[in-house]
């Protein structure tokens, strides 16, 4: 008995060891490729956030109503692609003033500074802080070259030369004059070479729709950050639709210095 479990077991021992090898000698088979994984939506990225320091309230109807036109246009036509902010400093010229008012705003994340007020206190603030801001009423390219992307500047000499010839011809009338970038009196200049060449085209095609009297800077449809249409969709804004001007567009945080 004793032999025969043990031829038995070898016997079983060795159908086992032969299958097993039988196993081990088929090719292996390919493991079946994996489910495909759909690739994550790409992260949409953050909204720029631009600040604009103000040296007035909005409705003085001159400097600091002009800015705030021009930063609802840019800010309606590039929507929610940048999160604004205000920042009032109360005076053309104050340094200090100007640049605590910059350091808030970059506090808060801001990329980009523009200024209604006279110094290069915020140009400077931003370069120091490795952001970007613009010159305000002439070249101030020189005081913060890192951070400089361009300078509206006034040229008022083609006005002067006009006025006083006008005195000598005794043709002078007074009233209102309005000039602008179509008279040669303003303009936008010292663009740096770190700026995308097509942010270049689409500024000097925005300058000569202007000069040709082509380019409605502001046209509806303009909202205001209530959500309440201001300007109708296709219409150009006149003069008093400018002179009314007393809130934020949408994408702006806050309320307009006296404003309703």
């Amino acid at each position: 008995m004793t032999n025969r479990t043990s031829l038995k077991s070898l016997a079983l021992a060795a159908v086992a060891v032969a299958t097993g090898l039988t196993a081990c000698s088929k090719k292996a088979e390919p493991a079946p490729a994996p489910a495909p994984v759909a690739a994550p939506a790409p992260a949409r990225p953050a909204p720029l956030k631009a600040a604009f320091v103000y040296v007035g309230p909005v409705g003085d109807a001159g400097y600091t109503y002009a800015h705030d036109l021009g930063r609802k246009e840019a800010v309606a036509k590039l929507g929610d692609k940048v999160t604004t902010k205000v920042v009032w400093v109360g005076s053309w010229f104050d340094p200090p003033k100007e640049t605590e008012a910059a350091q808030t705003l970059l506090n808060k994340g801001a990329d980009v500074l523009l200024q209604n007020t006279d110094s290069t206190a915020v140009l400077q603030a931003a370069e120091k802080a490795g952001k970007y801001a613009f010159g305000w009423d002439s070249d101030m390219s020189a005081f913060a070259p890192r951070a400089h992307l361009g300078s509206c500047v006034l040229l008022w000499g083609v006005y002067y030369e006009k006025a006083l010839n006008d005195v000598l011809d005794k043709t002078w009338k007074t009233g209102e004059t309005k000039w602008g970038h179509r008279e040669g009196m303003t303009d936008f200049i010292k663009i740096p070479d770190f700026v995308p060449a097509d942010a270049k085209k689409k500024v000097e095609e925005a300058k000569a729709g202007l000069k040709a009297g082509t380019l409605d800077i502001f046209k509806g449809p303009i909202v205001d950050n209530t959500g309440k249409v201001r300007l109708a969709k296709g219409v150009a804004a006149d003069d008093k639709w400018l002179g009314s001007v007393d809130f934020y567009v949408k994408g702006v945080e806050g309320k307009v210095q006296g404003g309703k």
